[in-house]
């Protein structure tokens, strides 16, 4: 949409508009039934062909509209890997965040799980927060793709390799510091774990820019970034890091 966009105008557009999430200059919507999304769909088509539309102040500050698709929904692993061969298998799946309202979160997540009540797909683990929630089932193929087409759920992705989550702590050989003329990252986060295993002699420095808050790590967000912006693709590193030691590409300063 246009720079300073009020996203709050599209329910001019539709009463029955849901809004699921908002970055710069892009909101993401759900609607309510096929109705409402028919009538919207109408709407833009009407503007398109030139005829007189209301509230067309509102629509003409949309830049582009596209909807979320199958691909959209598809996790970095299930695009690398695809789906298990197996009959069954695990999935991990995150729902779009419901922040502002903790009783359309309930209503998400109760209407979610009736769904897959009705859809024979097993619950295995949930993690539910105003601002994350995710899933981890037991599907089909069949199941899948359905789940890939639902319109409450952002990604679908391979659970994470057990044989990584699983590694101990004395599998990690000394990580070597980084060299002279490494780049340094600065990372605004939530803290930083300065001393731990495989950041600690990358950190240059760590600091809270918050009164009375130390720039230790209560939330962990910060930590994992740090890993992020550190290692890159922590999975092809971590690989590296348990059968060959200092051999790690691309080493920072944080």
């Amino acid at each position: 949409m246009q720079k300073g966009f009020n996203p709050d105008d599209l329910r001019k557009i539709s009463t029955e508009i849901e809004f699921v999430s908002q970055e710069d200059e892009t909101v993401v919507i759900g609607f309510a039934s096929d109705a409402a999304l028919a009538q919207f769909e109408s709407r833009l088509a009407t503007m398109a062909e030139g005829d007189g539309v209301t509230n067309k102040q509102v629509i003409y500050a949309l830049q582009s509209i596209d909807a979320w698709s199958m691909e959209d929904r598809k996790g970095w692993a299930l695009r690398k890997h695809g789906l298990p061969e197996t009959d069954e298998f695990l999935l991990d799946i995150e729902l779009w965040p419901l922040e502002d309202n903790h009783q359309k979160r309930d209503q998400e997540w109760t209407a979610f799980e009736q769904w897959l009540d009705e859809k024979g797909i097993e619950k295995k683990d949930q993690v539910k927060q105003p601002g994350l929630t995710l899933y981890r089932v037991v599907c089909d193929s069949n199941q899948a793709e359905q789940l890939l087409r639902h319109r409450d759920v952002r990604s679908v992705d391979l659970p994470p390799e057990r044989s990584l989550i699983f590694q101990g702590i004395q599998n990690f050989p000394e990580m070597p510091n980084p060299e002279e003329d490494a780049p340094g990252i600065v990372v605004l986060d939530s803290g930083l774990a300065t001393g731990h295993p495989l950041l600690k002699t990358a950190v240059g420095d760590a600091q809270s820019f918050l009164p009375g808050e130390g720039g230790h790590d209560e939330h962990g967000h910060g930590t994992h970034v740090a890993g992020l912006a550190l290692y890159g693709d922590f999975e092809h590193s971590l690989l590296l890091l348990c059968h060959i030691p200092n051999c790690i590409n691309g080493r920072a300063r944080i």
